[in-house]
């Protein structure tokens, strides 16, 4: 082929249009001044059209918003193409006027080629990013109808954002075709280094297949509350390379998955119900009869409080100082909350019910006897003795 006739890179495009908006000869600013007034139906065609995309996408917006608030709509399609005009970006709409304008623009044809090349690949962006919108509602709308499952919630999380990774990657690929790059050789060079790069990143590689070990195997979900090691929290994200929890003390925790799933982890939000033993010990002067009836006043209380399942209570051991009573009972919830409501109400209505019926609750005491001196035979006295 002849060099004369060979059509230049998108590259080479680019840079000598950037040359000749950058240095414009002389010839060429006279030619762009004597032309201006035929430019102007190409100016107002192309930037009419980004106005009026402007206006209608904001308007559209508005309206979908409204008729997604209301509740008598099947939301899914509506979500859909909401998310979808967000994801059109302004700067997108303006690169749409602007190749409208160098198209229709007369005498242009050195910056035709290198804008179409330039809009194609900004395309390419928007779709890309129309494409994640797309996955952001639909996993919203699908997670809207199952509000309270994190196990879904986290499942859909991760898939999604695989999703993203895919959608950019195409993108990148179809970018690089457009440019002039051999697709298939680059792909096929990537099975041949995609073995050094995981050697490389062998940790970010364990962090990845953590994530996707949390996923499939669910050891926990979003909102679960979690024990491991010295932390403890509610998992707020779980990402590919580290998940987040947020402590009681409000902070935010990012650990590591591969840390996460090295440790043992206690996890509360699969706790269906909570097990209470309680102890309590009442004096050595109580009588038999109020000993007896310790227990069946303790199920009565436990049992007259709502989500609850009494278990047991008994006159458990005779201690230094008390004689100790152990129950137990369970709290149908694992809100701890709602435990310690329950707790405490059963330890106020036992201390009323205990003082109602004069029992006395033990403390920690020391009696001490002593025994006076008796006169020994022969006029002699005996040592006093005591007893603690």
């Amino acid at each position: 082929m002849n060099p004369s006739t060979t059509t230049p890179s998108p590259t080479e495009v680019i840079t000598q249009a950037i040359q000749a908006i950058t240095n414009p000869s002389p010839d060429m600013l006279e030619k762009v001044a004597t032309q201006t007034w035929e430019s102007l139906p190409a100016l107002a065609l192309g930037f009419g059209t980004a106005l009026a995309i402007t206006f209608g996408r904001a308007l559209a917006i508005r309206w979908l918003k409204g008729r997604v608030e209301s509740r008598n709509v099947q939301k899914g399609p509506l979500l859909w193409l909401l998310y979808t005009l967000q994801g059109i970006r302004a700067w997108y709409v303006w690169a749409l006027g602007l190749n409208i304008v160098v198209q229709y623009l007369p005498n242009a044809e050195f910056i035709d080629t290198p804008a179409r090349v330039i809009f194609v690949l900004l395309s390419f962006i928007q779709v890309g990013l129309i494409a994640n919108a797309g996955l952001e509602s639909g996993s919203r709308y699908y997670l809207s109808r199952h509000p309270s499952d994190g196990a879904r919630a986290t499942t859909t999380a991760t898939l999604v954002l695989i999703g993203k990774m895919l959608v950019w990657l195409l993108v990148f690929l179809l970018i690089l075709s457009n440019f002039g790059v051999d697709i298939t050789a680059l792909v096929a060079g990537l099975g041949l280094g995609g073995v050094a790069l995981a050697l490389a990143l062998k940790g970010m590689a364990e962090d990845m297949l953590g994530s996707l070990s949390i996923v499939f195997d669910k050891p926990f979900v979003l909102g679960d509350f979690i024990i491991f090691g010295e932390y403890m929290g509610t998992v707020e994200n779980i990402g590919m390379k580290t998940s987040r929890i947020r402590s009681l003390g409000g902070e935010l925790i990012v650990v590591a998955n591969r840390d996460l799933l090295a440790s043992r982890i206690r996890n509360y939000g699969r706790m269906y119900e909570r097990r209470v033993l309680f102890s309590i010990g009442v004096e050595y002067s109580t009588t038999a009869e109020q000993l007896e009836a310790i227990p069946h006043i303790i199920r009565g209380i436990v049992e007259d409080e709502k989500s609850t399942r009494f278990d047991r209570s008994h006159f458990s051991s005779y201690g230094d100082s008390a004689l100790n009573f152990e129950t137990v009972y369970y709290v149908l919830s694992a809100d701890y909350n709602k435990y310690m409501d329950i707790q405490q109400a059963i330890n106020l209505a036992i201390f009323k019910t205990f003082q109602a019926r004069g029992i006395a609750f033990a403390f920690p005491t020391r009696t001490l006897h002593i025994q006076q001196a008796q006169p020994a035979p022969g006029g002699k006295k005996t040592e006093p003795k005591s007893a603690g």
